[in-house]
């Protein structure tokens, strides 16, 4: 798996990482950079780096990070750009990417950031690293979250206004969740307590129990309006695996028997 990361997945002229390849032509169908894909494979890199003890994996990973700061990094509003060309240049405004309008910042995007840098800190102790994390946590405990809602939504314009209408506010259980355990393990990564994050994980799984939870069935369904009952009922792989997680992070937490 690494070997095909670094000898075919890699932009070689460019750096980083393509969005998909099609491995029996050699063609690449979508040349494009996004961060959310960058992100998976820091992922990846620091994880095989940690499992294996190999330096390669980490150099490359270190290279993927280098490239980020320099050209997708937000000096100026925080967090970091997503969508790119091939060469890293940005496509213009309005355009459709692979994972939506070309010039939003996504909270998807950045809760897996934040999972990537976590473990890449767990890999490379750096004041680059542990600052980046550190930035990570303060917008996914704040930026993304909607204060009286007590929930997050995904679309944000590149100051970190939301954008809340129509599909674009839905919330998505399943990524609340996440970021519950997402954020409690960055914090245990840089070694910081969790307890003052607390009353943030308590409200977001309070939203989840009334709005996403089946109460017949068990589980989270996928996403509902803001403060209504669940409208796509789905029940998704990816979800309920995140509340195992999440419930776990809850009750280890709080001690309370209900999350067990």
């Amino acid at each position: 798996g690494f070997h095909y990361l670094r000898d075919h997945m890699w932009d070689s002229a460019h750096g980083g990482f393509f969005w998909t390849l099609d491995p029996v032509a050699g063609t690449i169908p979508m040349p494009g950079k996004h961060l959310y894909g960058q992100s998976f494979a820091l992922y990846a890199l620091a994880e095989y780096y940690r499992a294996s003890g190999d330096p390669e994996p980490l150099a490359l990973a270190d290279r993927l990070t280098d490239l980020l700061e320099r050209r997708a990094y937000d000096t100026r509003y925080g967090g970091y750009e997503e969508t790119f060309e091939r060469d890293w240049t940005k496509p213009p405004k309005g355009t459709t990417g692979y994972m939506g309008l070309s010039d939003r910042k996504l909270m998807n995007t950045h809760l897996h950031l934040l999972e990537a840098f976590t473990t890449y800190l767990d890999a490379r102790e750096t004041p680059r690293v542990r600052h980046r994390l550190e930035e990570l946590v303060q917008i996914q405990s704040n930026a993304v979250v909607r204060k009286h809602l007590g929930a997050c939504t995904d679309k944000y314009e590149r100051d970190w206004t939301p954008i809340t209408d129509g599909a674009d506010g839905r919330v998505s259980y399943g990524h609340d969740i996440e970021n519950v355990w997402l954020l409690a393990d960055a914090n245990r990564a840089l070694g910081h307590s969790s307890y003052p994050l607390r009353d943030l994980f308590s409200a977001l799984w309070e939203y989840a129990f009334a709005h996403g939870y089946d109460r017949e069935q068990g589980g989270l369904f996928y996403s509902g309006e803001p403060g209504a009952p669940a409208s796509n009922r789905e029940k998704s792989w990816w979800v309920q695996s995140e509340v195992l997680v999440s419930v776990l992070t809850m009750y280890e937490l709080t001690g309370e028997r209900r999350y067990l």
